[in-house]
């Protein structure tokens, strides 16, 4: 299954030219055995999903717990090498979303330092991104790792984040956050 995300990256490489060094840093990593698991370092794979409304005018984050940011929902693959499975299960665990149209290309990559903790020493989450979209409508459920979950319109977004990485995938999903 290793493979199914080194042709991901392939391909994304080819959709982004400019980014051949995260590319080459993701490559890296997968020459680790464990590189799914959270206990790599000086990182492992985690992945995330972009879920936006059917109009692409909003976007659901999550409050999370230990952070307290808004982001939108991922996690630890926890072994499991299939990117996009992993980042459904996360969205489901995370908000209760089980209908989600897309994923299929990644849509970003990012790594980025995790600090220290009680018990975790610093490393680097390598992030594998996707695009889902969902029903407004459809029942959130807030998880243990969250605080509050919730829709918020794209033209409000700087409200909850201003972080580069999330203004960036907005980006790449084709919505506009002006």
């Amino acid at each position: 299954m290793k493979s199914s995300l080194i042709i991901l990256l392939k391909d994304y490489s080819e959709k982004y030219p400019e980014e051949i060094n995260t590319v080459e840093a993701f490559n890296i990593l997968l020459e680790n055995q464990d590189a799914f698991y959270r206990t790599c370092r000086p990182g492992h794979i985690t992945v995330s999903g972009l879920i936006l409304n059917k109009q692409r005018t909003e976007v659901l984050l999550l409050k999370h717990r230990k952070l307290g940011i808004w982001v939108q929902p991922g996690g630890h693959s926890d072994g499991e090498e299939d990117t996009e499975k992993t980042a459904r299960r996360e969205i489901e665990e995370e908000t209760g979303l089980i209908r989600l149209n897309g994923g299929g290309p990644v849509l970003d990559l990012d790594i980025h330092p995790i600090p220290e903790r009680p018990g975790e020493s610093s490393h680097y989450h390598y992030d594998v991104r996707f695009l889902f979209t969902a029903q407004k409508d459809a029942e959130l459920v807030i998880s243990s790792e969250s605080t509050d979950l919730k829709w918020v319109k794209l033209s409000e977004l700087t409200k909850y984040t201003k972080d580069i990485s999330m203004l960036k995938l907005i980006e790449k999903a084709g919505a506009d956050y002006s």
